[in-house]
């Protein structure tokens, strides 16, 4: 009788990326709104972008200078994105464009800008009223914040005496990223016992942690004679 013992590795790697919308239809609040019905926070995650968030105005010929408007996510993910549709008015485009510019958008855990990550500060150009920038953060509030405050000089076209306000028709955060690594080892070889097991080895990477993804790995008794 001849014993015969081999070895065989099959390993097969897959990586899958997604990215999902964490902001739509998430709670949203704002310093403060344009006193009338129909401009509250939510419009900004609503997907709809024929309404939008409206505060007051803020600058020399108001109380407010300061605005901020925040998504809670419901959760801490990790962010890979920030778009924002800002409102345009025909005509209007570079005015709006001079309103929102200056803007800073952070990350927090709390939701206190204080204690947030900055994320992107616009500056010294006008930014786009169709406006997406890259933030690979982890957080659960995103904040939007934009100032006009007495006796600062801003660059040139930023709207300041006038009246600047705060108009978001959507914020799309993107994130969750997720990959996951799977594998199958199948290794066979000669023993003296016939045996089966399944052995727990790989890691799945979920946002910043990982868990336990089964790894199948079969062992065989081969004899030929």
């Amino acid at each position: 009788m001849i014993s015969f013992e081999w070895i065989f590795y099959f390993i097969t790697v897959s990586l899958v990326i997604a990215y999902d919308d964490l902001s739509h239809n998430k709670d949203a609040s704002q310093s403060h709104t344009y006193p009338e019905k129909g401009y509250g926070a939510e419009n900004a995650v609503d997907r709809n972008t024929a309404t939008c968030m409206r505060t007051d105005i803020i600058g020399p010929t108001s109380p407010y200078k300061t605005v901020w408007w925040k998504v809670d996510l419901g959760g801490v993910y990790n962010i890979y994105s920030v778009n924002i549709l800002f409102k345009n008015y025909d005509g209007f485009e570079m005015r709006q464009r001079g309103r929102f510019a200056g803007f800073s958008l952070y990350i927090s855990n709390t939701g206190d800008r204080a204690s947030s990550s900055l994320c992107y500060k616009d500056g010294p150009e006008l930014p786009p009223l169709n406006f997406t920038t890259t933030c690979t953060l982890s957080g659960r509030y995103v904040i939007f914040y934009n100032e006009r405050i007495d006796g600062v000089t801003y660059p040139a076209r930023y709207e300041v005496a006038s009246l600047v306000y705060t108009e978001l028709c959507e914020v799309i955060v993107y994130g969750n990223f997720f990959y996951q690594l799977r594998c199958t080892f199948l290794i066979t070889c000669s023993s003296t016992l016939n045996k089966t097991r399944h052995v727990n080895s790989v890691k799945q990477k979920d946002g910043f942690g990982c868990i336990e993804c089964p790894c199948k790995m079969t062992f065989r008794k081969m004899i030929l004679i």
